[in-house]
């Protein structure tokens, strides 16, 4: 939170509870440190949410094939659908989608703490080289 943000918050929490709202330095950090912990949170859902949305209209792909099997007769939006593909290509990329991105979504979600902790390190160490300068 930056300086204006953190005096907003004490004056919204000093008139909601009409008392002096103390807020020290280590209260602050920790405030701070929970919300950019949430923000990169909230970042990692948003790529979970992104592999699925793909896994999930890739597979999609194999039911449209299915249940759409006549490509001669097949309505305007299911063709849209497949990309123009055709039944057995859209089922055959379909799958691939699926299973490239149930891969990749894995390796994203166990990478994400050992990228946090080579930013924060750097962080860290820059922050060193600042100080002593």
């Amino acid at each position: 939170l930056v300086e204006g943000e953190t005096e907003v918050l004490k004056s919204k929490v000093k008139s909601f509870t009409g008392l002096d709202v103390i807020m020290d330095s280590e209260t602050t950090a920790r405030l701070e440190e929970r919300a950019k912990t949430l923000k990169w949170d909230g970042y990692r859902e948003l790529g979970c949410f992104i592999f699925n949305f793909f896994a999930f209209y890739g597979y999609a792909m194999a039911l449209i094939a299915y249940y759409f099997d006549d490509e001669e007769i097949q309505p305007g939006y299911i063709k849209n659908c497949k990309f123009g593909y055709s039944n057995i290509d859209a089922d055959w990329t379909g799958n691939f989608v699926g299973d490239v991105m149930w891969t990749v979504e894995p390796i994203f979600i166990v990478s994400i703490p050992f990228v946090m902790n080579l930013m924060n390190r750097r962080k860290t160490e820059t922050d060193k080289k600042i100080k002593s300068d």
